[in-house]
């Protein structure tokens, strides 16, 4: 797995390239801990090049969707391909994330 964070605007945006899973979600973990006490709008998650998230993924993701939340912050999961789209659907944690076409659009909505 490969992870790139940046900030753009007030947006917080986190590229991420292959797959996740329990033994690569260090370097997830340490970009989303980058972001904490940034003065944030919103943070990005580019999937549009990650073929496979495991269970331990999926639960960083929802605790940290609930960080932000709490913190008024929108989360954003960003070009999501076709079979991660279907796991979030069947573990029915698909309503937890906000969505975005693609990175660009995050960007700007």
């Amino acid at each position: 797995m490969k992870v790139e964070h940046f900030i753009q605007d007030k947006s917080g945006v986190i590229k991420i390239s292959g797959n996740v899973n329990l033994y690569e979600l260090y370097m997830l973990r340490d970009s989303f801990e980058e972001f904490q006490e940034k003065p944030l709008e919103k943070v990005i998650l580019d999937l549009s090049e990650v073929d496979y998230i495991d269970s331990s993924g999926i639960g960083l993701l929802i605790a940290q969707a609930t960080k932000y939340k709490d913190k008024q912050i929108k989360f954003v999961l960003a070009s999501i391909n076709k079979s991660i789209e279907h796991v979030f659907k069947v573990t029915s944690f698909a309503k937890l994330f906000l969505k975005s076409p693609s990175l660009n659009e995050a960007l700007n909505d």
